[in-house]
């Protein structure tokens, strides 16, 4: 047993520096391909020198016209990967920690949200600059053309930090891949510079994991729901700074440019993210009808619509309304399971729910075993006696 497991180390042992070597090649050549192309105004990007750079999502129309308060342009996974780059600043040692938010888009777009965005982001507690990256090709938020630009200014930031929602995921390991870094995803909690804790297995285990100190910039995506939203200060006396980006006009795309685009309905329901009360409904939704049952307690309660993978799989639903590790994360303050089963990929994406209510017929579902309510009945006739008593 002995010259056995003495055999094994040294194999594993040799596996691993033949992986790091090649690791290493493959770093060199993304580095290579990865050159940015961003020419700044200022070369130095004035300022602190060390400091997070947050990636600003972008608020669509639809949501910012629902929202009544100034939240409404700045959109809040923005704000709570804002609230990650503090919790960074407050365990940094040596020299402050600046934070400075890229906001991309396109001034001239029929609904130009850029400004607002902007004027938003300046107003977030903590934010000491605001890097505005205007240009037509930002417009439609393609993750090629924001990779592009993210290369040009990864170099500087020690942290670079985006929404943990489809958009950031998107892009972030796009980067990451261009800079040879290792992108870390959905951080639930940040215990030191490079030390952090992500969910594995759907939420089954927490692991630590720890960068190389000497890794720079650290990239991240976060979870929302462990970052509670700070929301804009209007009285903010000494509003973050703003500077303006100039490139390449040639080389902004990245090789990629929208063909066509299919607009849906606008909803007058608040973004799946942000929503304080979600109604999901699952395989015991059978009919489009059974799914208007959903909509319209949704409404009643002034919240948002969910599915799990079957809907989306059958048509009733898009995929941006899919609930789990697959699709989005949410932390309502109510969240109402109808004809849920519960399986571990969608319990992975309402694990930071407030109060579960779960509706199911079947009494072995393991959906009850999360819930805080449970009604074994059947949801035709539950939901829209619900309904009609709000």
């Amino acid at each position: 047993i002995l010259l056995i497991n003495m055999f094994l180390n040294v194999t594993s042992k040799f596996c691993l520096r033949t992986s790091l070597e090649r690791v290493n090649r493959c770093d060199q050549l993304l580095h290579t391909v990865g050159n940015g192309r961003l020419n700044l105004k200022s070369t130095s990007l004035g300022g602190s020198l060390l400091h997070t750079l947050v990636i600003a999502e972008p608020l669509k129309e639809a949501n910012m016209a629902a929202s009544k308060d100034k939240r409404s342009v700045v959109s809040e996974a923005t704000m709570q990967a804002v609230r990650a780059a503090q919790v960074l600043q407050t365990l940094s040692s040596g020299e402050k920690m600046g934070i400075w938010v890229l906001v991309a888009g396109s001034r001239s777009s029929k609904c130009n949200l850029l400004n607002p965005a902007v004027q938003g982001v300046r107003d977030l507690p903590g934010v000491d600059k605001v890097l505005v990256a205007d240009h037509p090709a930002y417009e439609h938020q393609l993750p090629a053309p924001l990779t592009s630009l993210l290369n040009s200014l990864a170099s500087s930031p020690s942290h670079l930090i985006a929404p943990g929602s489809c958009w950031g995921t998107a892009i972030l390991p796009r980067v990451a891949a261009t800079l040879g870094a290792q992108p870390l995803s959905q951080v639930h909690n940040i215990i030191d510079t490079h030390t952090f804790q992500r969910p594995m297995y759907a939420g089954a285990v927490l692991a630590t994991v720890q960068v190389s100190p000497s890794a720079r910039p650290v990239c991240f995506t976060v979870c929302g729901s462990s970052f509670p939203a700070t929301a804009p200060l209007q009285s903010r006396l000494h509003k973050a700074e703003v500077e303006e980006l100039q490139y390449d006009e040639s080389e902004t795309t990245g090789g990629t440019w929208l063909l066509s685009e299919d607009l849906r309905d606008v909803t007058k329901r608040p973004a799946l993210t942000d929503a304080s009360v979600v109604v999901s409904g699952g395989r015991g939704v059978k009919t489009k009808e059974q799914f208007g049952m959903l909509e319209a307690l949704a409404d009643k309660l002034g919240g948002a619509v969910g599915v799990t993978r079957v809907l989306v799989d059958a048509g009733m639903a898009p995929h941006d309304l899919l609930v789990g590790q697959s699709g989005k994360i949410v932390s309502p303050k109510l969240y109402i399971a109808a004809g849920i089963s519960g399986a571990v990929q969608h319990l992975a994406g309402i694990q930071a729910s407030g109060t579960v209510v779960a509706i199911n017929n079947d009494p072995h579902a393991p959906i009850f075993q999360v819930a805080d309510y449970g009604l074994i009945a059947d949801l035709n006739k539950v939901v829209p006696e619900l309904t009609s008593k709000l």
